[in-house]
């Protein structure tokens, strides 16, 4: 096989994939190691693909930059809408429990569905109790459940992040490591295989860590550009998580390292 053509799969398979494995690529293809990293090369210095230890990853999928809260209120607003109706189907219509929903857009749609199912709740004379706590380290899900009669809000304390509006540091991650909530609605920059839940800021990564320790159960909610992304900072494994909801069901190696852990993938 020519050079030209080995490199042309591997492009293909970075595309489908998202990310290759010198080892498995040289496997798949019959040549040596040292035959796929001079490919690898090529097609690095031809701005295919980024070179990372033991492999490669598409361009856009290394380095992942953080944008602001505004930035990412509109991005992919369609599929956010359908992961949160998804994830908020997860918890039952008598659900009585203790929730924490992470800073994002997604977890604010989420937070929304919660004061629209417990606005309708408290209409209801035997219902007139609180049922639902929400622990959050986000202002805006904060602020969308601060009036809703039947959602006990906790806020947790600590330097306030202008770019994700979220507290964070010692004080944050310290009184999440105060609570157990019953289940935990997570967001992540990234999700790969081989690097797990990733996020940009190293206070950010922290405060969730200790979100997935503190949880009974973890529900990650991912829109499909985060697949195969791997921010400057891992937070958590593919282990760490009980179930996946996304739009688009994950392929390649990210859907066997799933399904090797054992996490339930929801599409909406």
């Amino acid at each position: 096989m020519y050079a030209t053509e080995r490199q042309r799969i591997i492009a293909d398979l970075i595309s489908t994939e998202g990310r290759v494995v010198v080892v498995d690529l040289a496997k798949q293809l019959d040549v040596t190691s040292e035959t796929i990293r001079r490919d690898l090369d090529q097609l690095e210095s031809a701005g295919v693909l980024r070179r990372v230890h033991g492999g490669a990853l598409p361009v856009t999928r290394g380095g992942v930059p953080e944008a602001s809260l505004h930035e990412r209120s509109s991005a992919h607003l369609d599929a956010k809408k359908r992961i949160a109706r998804a994830a908020f189907g997860l918890l039952s219509q008598t659900f009585s429990g203790t929730i924490l929903l992470d800073g994002g857009t997604t977890t604010s749609l989420i937070a929304q569905l919660i004061a629209e199912r417990d606005g309708m709740l408290s209409a209801t004379p035997q219902t007139k109790r609180r049922q639902v706590t929400v622990v959050s380290n986000s202002i805006p899900v904060l602020s969308a459940l601060a009036e809703t009669p039947t959602v006990e809000v906790i806020g947790v304390g600590g330097r306030v992040r202008s770019l994700t509006s979220c507290t964070v540091g010692s004080v944050a991650r310290e009184q999440f490591a105060g609570f157990r909530p019953d289940v935990a609605f997570v967001g992540t920059n990234g999700i790969s295989a081989a690097f797990g839940l990733s996020t940009p800021d190293t206070d950010e990564a922290d405060v969730k860590s200790q979100m997935l320790r503190s949880s009974r159960r973890v529900v990650l909610v991912s829109d499909s550009s985060k697949f195969g992304c791997e921010a400057l900072v891992r937070f958590g494994g593919l282990a760490d998580i009980d179930v996946l909801v996304t739009e688009t069901m994950p392929v390649g190696p990210l859907a066997d390292s799933l399904s090797q852990h054992n996490v339930e993938v929801v599409v909406a």
